[in-house]
């Protein structure tokens, strides 16, 4: 068996305005906080993946999040496969 941290991510992720939107109000468009949550399941210096659903061979639903763009990570649990 091999464990598994659960993390919370907090995480900045860009953003995308569609339909006519007036020049004047793109300088108030922003980036989205973004929190992800599940199984760690990956981890380098570039960045981590989290899946929320695992098993012994095989991950479903990975997200990739550049280590850049992480605000915080926070360790909420563990699991065992």
């Amino acid at each position: 068996m091999k464990t598994h941290k659960i993390v919370k991510v907090d995480w900045l992720d860009c953003a995308s305005y569609n339909g006519w939107t007036r020049r004047e109000k793109v300088s108030e468009l922003d980036l989205y906080e973004a929190i992800s949550c599940g199984i760690l399941v990956k981890s380098n210096k570039a960045s981590i993946g989290v899946t929320h659903s695992i098993s012994k061979q095989d991950v479903d639903n990975v997200i990739v999040i550049p280590k850049k763009v992480i605000k915080k990570i926070e360790v909420i649990g563990q699991i065992k496969i």
